[in-house]
């Protein structure tokens, strides 16, 4: 992950998904033998709020759980629990859900973020008609797969908005609790971007533009390492790189020239002053735009450049 989006889920959203799994428990819980096994329906029993709208604390609790009930018993238990919840949490059921209920389309039009956490390249957004139609929505990827912890399934913050590439072409099915990634729901934001500003000047004074675009990570923490091996993030910023180009210049005209040359340089175009002024990037929003970190951090990185070199601040 990019972002942290701890926040995605408001209050009510969270009650409102609560409502409506603790209602398919509930109704479970009411047949004649719940869940199959008295062992099993002990299992939702004790774990109850990880399944609806738990923390990610809880859901990882869970997993634990789960992993020592299925070592208290045998292969077939797992076999058939595992069956057993993916018919009762029904997340194909969810997806699903049209008219006033609540369901995977309800859910994402709630979601706070419209770009894509892991990689900030794409929008992860809900378009409705106004008739009410539905056009498209993001997936929802499972940080903790359904396939291997389907008691999950239906987990509010084991459901991140994401973009088609993240969730299906590059995670798939990989189990993200044997193998640790950054959760964009806990994690701090530990990938950065940076600019080696000192070449960037040189390219400028000597009309020889040679800088690069770095993804820094720290060596030590393999969940950095992994996610972005499993997401592409160097590969995919260094194809976009032109478009980044255009930024770090609109910032260096800021920081390092003024906004008189500014103003000759976008004469004649769409842009007014004003905007210029503002970089066309909002840094207080950089989660819910697209390349939002690498912005924030590359002028970053041009604010400090500027104050060393005793040019003119914002």
């Amino acid at each position: 992950m990019l972002i942290n989006v701890r926040d995605m889920w408001s209050e009510n959203v969270a009650l409102m998904h609560k409502i409506y799994v603790s209602n398919i428990i509930n109704i479970e819980a009411e047949r004649r033998a719940p869940w199959g096994s008295k062992f099993l329906a002990e299992f939702v029993g004790r774990n109850s709020s990880a399944i609806t709208s738990g923390g990610v604390d809880e859901i990882r609790a869970s997993i634990l759980d789960f992993e020592e009930c299925c070592k208290a018993r045998d292969v077939e238990w797992r076999r058939r629990s595992i069956k057993k919840f993916i018919r009762v949490l029904d997340y194909d059921r969810f997806s699903r859900v049209a008219g006033n209920g609540w369901g995977a389309y309800e859910l994402c039009s709630r979601a706070k973020y419209k770009v894509c956490p892991y990689c900030q390249q794409c929008f992860a957004m809900t378009i409705v008609r106004d008739d009410g139609s539905r056009c498209f929505r993001p997936t929802l990827d499972h940080f903790y797969s359904k396939s291997e912890y389907p008691f999950l399934s239906l987990s509010l913050y084991n459901l991140i908005p994401s973009c088609y590439t993240c969730n299906s072409s590059l995670k798939g099915v990989k189990d993200f609790n044997k193998n640790k990634h950054l959760h964009p729901f806990e994690s701090d934001e530990k990938i950065k971007f940076s600019v080696d500003i000192s070449d960037y000047l040189e390219g400028k004074r000597t009309g020889y533009s040679a800088w690069k675009m770095s993804v820094l990570h720290d060596d030590l923490c393999k969940m950095q390492r992994n996610s972005m091996r499993t997401f592409a993030i160097k590969e995919r910023y260094a194809f976009v790189a032109p478009l980044l180009d255009r930024f770090c210049e609109r910032v260096y005209q800021h920081y390092f020239v003024g906004s008189g040359r500014y103003e000759q340089v976008m004469r004649g175009t769409l842009f007014d002053p004003e905007s210029v002024s503002r970089l066309d990037f909002d840094s207080s929003n950089y989660k819910d735009e697209l390349f939002g970190k690498v912005k924030m951090d590359v002028l970053e990185e041009f604010q400090k450049a500027a104050a060393k070199f005793g040019a003119r601040r914002a």
